[in-house]
């Protein structure tokens, strides 16, 4: 646990950096090995449409972010089937805790493939497509109970 600990260190410093780069104000944690961000989009004189727009940026520029990171911490096929394991399990315990409409993962086979191409299905990602409205109370307290290995994130809106 302390090498993974010590690995999402040094991958919040470089995802930190990307972000900071590219003028995308989010905090990156290394917690408990994993690597996760958040942020406040300071829109609240925003309209839904821009606040969407923002999202939609943000989440492109850390999904690029992303790419980088795993070509500086190459992810194995076989650490992309545990990855997998980790999101069906993640999956099954967000439906299992009042979301039943998050769907179910692609084949494992599907899922490892998007994975490289750093556009993987999640379950928080599903989640969120289907509430975009959730609180970042409710979305930290679902991450709690039913928490995924790897790199994620959130957005507070």
């Amino acid at each position: 646990m302390a090498q993974a600990q010590e690995s999402a260190e040094r991958q919040a410093v470089l995802m930190r950096s990307c972000l900071e780069d590219a003028g995308v104000n989010l905090q990156v944690f290394a917690d408990g090995g994993e690597l996760s961000m958040s942020g406040d989009s300071g829109t609240s004189d925003a309209t839904d449409k821009e606040i969407q727009a923002r999202a939609t940026s943000e989440s492109r520029t850390v999904e690029r972010c992303l790419k980088e990171l795993q070509s500086t911490f190459p992810v194995t096929e076989e650490s992309n089937e545990v990855r997998y394991d980790k999101m069906a399990q993640t999956a099954e315990c967000v439906r299992a805790n009042g979301y039943p409409e998050v769907g179910q993962p692609p084949s494992k086979d599907t899922w490892v493939e998007t994975y490289d191409d750093g556009d993987p299905w999640s379950p928080y990602r599903e989640l969120y497509r289907l509430h975009p409205d959730i609180t970042e109370d409710a979305w930290r307290s679902l991450r709690a109970i039913c928490a995924q290995g790897g790199v994620s994130y959130s957005l507070i809106f």
